[in-house]
């Protein structure tokens, strides 16, 4: 029996993880609709593509942001009503609840997988309820964090990991490759949107030739007030690249930055894309105090908990990369993988018993 399954993204293409794992789970190819919210020409192996296209940004204010959000939900009600889908897949979690009235009226017809990527409103009164009831009229809820589970209701969860398989020859490249010694590189690679503790980092940072800060990606324009300010000359800044791209910019990477602040719920408990390549390659990642990407990094063994905090903390960090054993860095990295595989292979089979069965 086939089913008529769409996947729904308030995002670009580009940024949806899981995509490829979606559509290869699917018995039949599936409908997609997102919003092209930087104008990109993107395409996939999708039956239909449906393509909202409206540019944001960060700095629109929150009525530009409401507009936005009442477009693409009237852009997507109209494919639905259209269509009459049997499964939707929904990411993020604000996908969903700007959905909310249609789904809870039609879950029965229409089930629904909620892949509930990061931490949103939950802090709001008034969002808790919608989120609780969308959770509980879903067939399938995912979770990319497990921590996730301290501020969601009691249920039944899957983990999905924001892992995407490296080549194996980008691997053994990265890992064989001759280690330079000084300076320490420490990169942070792909979309650059944490700029004011970006800053904080390069304050620390500067002009100490023991180390140089690479920031590859979109956004990374952005820090070039505070480079020109402090004359930082061991800071790189790159533009936007192609995802292909990723592999030559992480070659250049000694260290991974993982540093976007704590003690806020969207930090806290979130587990980054940059984490997943980091512990590939075999390549040490810096992560914040007080988050659960440090608890996992140290529970494990590959991480340096960097407190920005703690004026010795550059010293400590240079003493640490020096005195470290690569083969039990690659090792332990391959443990914390181990369990990941797993995860994600039980993931595949649940969503994949989810879009191929009745």
């Amino acid at each position: 029996m086939s089913n008529k399954v769409c996947l729904i993204a308030a995002r670009n293409l580009s940024n949806i993880t899981p995509l490829l794992k979606y559509i290869s789970a699917a018995e039949d190819p599936i409908d997609i609709i997102y919003w092209n919210r930087n104008e990109l020409n993107e395409s996939c192996e999708a039956n239909r593509v449906f393509a909202y296209n409206r540019k944001t940004s960060e700095d629109c204010s929150k009525a530009e942001k409401l507009l936005s959000y009442l477009g693409f939900r009237h852009f997507v009600l109209k494919i639905l009503r259209r269509n009459k889908y049997d499964k939707i897949i929904l990411l993020p979690t604000q996908t969903a609840v700007m959905l909310f009235d249609f789904l809870v009226v039609h879950h029965k017809k229409c089930k629904y997988l909620l892949d509930i990527r990061d931490y949103t409103a939950e802090y709001k009164k008034w969002f808790k309820p919608i989120i609780n009831t969308l959770i509980k009229y879903s067939t399938v809820v995912s979770l990319t964090s497990p921590a996730y589970m301290s501020f969601l209701p009691i249920h039944e969860y899957i983990i999905s990991h924001n892992y995407s398989p490296m080549p194996k020859s980008d691997i053994a490249a990265y890992r064989s490759r001759v280690l330079k010694g000084l300076p320490i590189t420490i990169s942070c690679v792909g979309g650059i949107r944490f700029i004011e503790y970006f800053a904080k980092i390069i304050q620390v940072f500067a002009n100490d030739s023991r180390f140089v800060l690479r920031f590859d990606g979109a956004g990374s324009e952005r820090l070039k007030p505070i480079c020109k300010e402090l004359s930082a000359s061991n800071v790189i800044l790159t533009g936007r690249f192609d995802r292909k791209d990723t592999i030559f910019f992480n070659m250049k990477a000694d260290i991974a930055n993982n540093l976007f602040g704590n003690h806020t719920p969207l930090l806290d408990f979130a587990l980054s894309n940059r984490l997943y390549n980091a512990v590939q390659l075999g390549m040490p990642i810096l992560v914040c105090p007080d988050t659960y990407t440090a608890q996992i990094a140290c529970e494990y063994g590959f991480g340096f908990v960097f407190d920005i905090d703690d004026p010795a903390c550059k010293e400590k960090l240079f003493v640490w990369y020096q005195s470290l054993d690569h083969n039990e860095l690659y090792a332990a990295c391959d443990r914390f993988l181990d369990k990941v595989k797993k995860d994600d292979a039980e993931y595949f089979n649940r969503i994949k018993d989810f879009l191929c069965r009745g």
